[in-house]
């Protein structure tokens, strides 16, 4: 994967969760073992996923 792919895949999932309604619990799940397998998505993902906390509907996002 070329470096441009993985800063849109960075931004496509920021937007993602920069949303009030977010991503589901298996969602949340599935890209972290994205980041534990493969180390180039896991430096691109951290802070943004990090950022990431579960609202009142069992939600993920940045801005809840």
């Amino acid at each position: 994967m070329n470096n441009v792919t993985k800063e849109l895949i960075g931004q496509f999932i920021f937007e993602l969760l920069d949303d009030e309604c977010g991503i589901n619990k298996n969602a949340k799940e599935l890209l972290e073992q994205l980041m534990i397998n493969d180390r180039d998505m896991a430096n691109i993902l951290h802070d943004t996923i990090g950022m990431a906390v579960e609202n009142s509907d069992g939600r993920f996002v940045i801005n809840p």
